[in-house]
């Protein structure tokens, strides 16, 4: 999947998909529109498109709702990552993700700490490919006693960090997603515990899924 998926990236163009009414049309039927980039200070300098039935408005620093027809999450994304996941164990992730993020690092490009909003859902699907980064993890000493442990899964290699080079305020910890491989959030991992993926050296892609649950 990754090969295609790198290759229309490149192109900055989307998949094509078939258009409605494809005999009185040229180019075989097939729409190919250019990928929504968002560039800017505030996603931190890198590429970033979003698409499904939410967005997190960068400006703002908020989720929100949207038109899910405007930019619908691109056929071969679902049905490469997600469905193919979903058919091999007793998920329906097709069905459960209705947002689609999808970040391209380069080398001096990071994500600072956060806590993924609220108003999206409780679990957090992430795809990662290119060079392998670190997913860097802190909760706060005075924040409840839950541990990392299982609230990260699938990723490849977890270790609890929290050296004398530490913030005294935070227990730290990280994982070690490798190219092609994907992690989920959920639990304290998702509530509790900031995230941040440092700049590198090389290039970057992730391909993030949530859902929309809204202002509770």
């Amino acid at each position: 999947a990754w090969a295609k998926i790198e290759q229309w990236l490149s192109s900055n163009m989307l998949p094509p998909v078939p258009l409605p009414n494809a005999d009185s049309i040229t180019n075989n039927g097939l729409n190919h529109a250019p990928i929504p980039w968002e560039t800017g200070s505030h996603s931190q300098g890198r590429k970033v498109a979003q698409f499904g039935n939410c967005k997190y408005d960068y400006v703002a620093d908020e989720a929100i709702p949207c038109d899910p027809s405007i930019n619908p999450i691109p056929d071969y994304i679902r049905h490469s990552l997600l469905c193919e996941a979903s058919s091999s164990s007793s998920s329906n992730d097709g069905e459960k993700y209705t947002q689609c993020i999808i970040n391209m690092y380069e080398a001096d490009n990071l994500i600072p700490w956060h806590l993924d909003h609220m108003y999206f859902g409780p679990e957090v699907l992430v795809y990662t490919f290119g060079e392998v980064r670190p997913l860097l993890l802190r909760k706060p000493v005075s924040a409840d006693a839950s541990s990392i442990e299982g609230a990260i899964s699938n990723s490849d290699q977890a270790k609890t960090t929290n050296g004398s080079n530490q913030s005294a305020d935070y227990i730290h910890s990280q994982a070690f997603p490798r190219h092609c491989s994907k992690y989920l959030l959920s639990g304290p991992a998702r509530e509790v515990w900031e995230h941040s993926v440092p700049s590198g050296e090389g290039k970057r892609v992730s391909i993030t899924f949530r859902s929309w649950i809204g202002p509770k």
